[in-house]
């Protein structure tokens, strides 16, 4: 019997067969942190077991006589159990979750993730019931602004949906009877339409 994994534990003794005889196979006495054990294969790659734990078998070989060589070796298998899950904020790790079981929903317990300019929107693979280690990126859309035009009694001018860090568009000039437009003010000084 072979544990099949660098850091499973355990020892279990050779067991000798009959030919043409039934006969249980030795309980599995391997254990390995966050798998579960599935059974036995006879290739060290499978990812199915042959053999469930304990289960009665017959003539799992043709015997040639030379007890060198009339060995059949059994390799456990093995199913991750748990995993571990990371949320990321671009390459920083906010939180690291250890031991997380296979088929549940993870839940982050730090504070929002933050972006200047940005408002957090979600995870990247959306959250849901995690089947291997798996990394959750943080994703944010762009923060928007309204700017907004008093023509001060002088013809309408439409407001404007500004992205954080860009630029508002000059409107074109109102129109006011008896009067010439002269600028746009914010707080009383000319707006600079180049300045973010």
């Amino acid at each position: 019997f072979d544990k099949n994994a660098g850091d499973a534990t355990g020892t279990m003794s050779e067991q000798a067969f009959t030919y043409d005889e039934e006969k249980a196979l030795s309980a599995n006495a391997f254990e390995r942190e966050g798998y579960t054990f599935l059974g036995w294969a006879t290739e060290s790659t499978a990812t199915a077991k042959t053999y469930a734990d304990g289960a009665t078998v017959k003539n799992l070989m043709i015997p040639t006589g030379n007890e060198a060589t009339d060995k059949v070796t059994l390799y456990a298998v093995w199913q991750q159990s748990t995993v571990t899950v990371r949320w990321l904020n671009g390459d920083t790790v906010l939180e690291t979750d250890e031991g997380v079981a296979i088929g549940s929903t993870p839940t982050y317990d730090g504070a929002e993730p933050p972006m200047e300019g940005f408002h957090f929107t979600g995870w990247n693979p959306e959250v849901g019931p995690v089947s291997e280690d798996t990394d959750f990126t943080a994703v944010f859309e762009i923060n928007t602004y309204t700017v907004k035009f008093n023509s001060d009694g002088g013809s309408e001018v439409a407001s404007q949906t500004v992205d954080y860090n860009s630029y508002a568009t000059e409107p074109s000039d109102p129109t006011k009877e008896h009067y010439t437009f002269k600028d746009w003010q914010l707080d009383g000084t000319k707006f600079d339409f180049n300045a973010v």
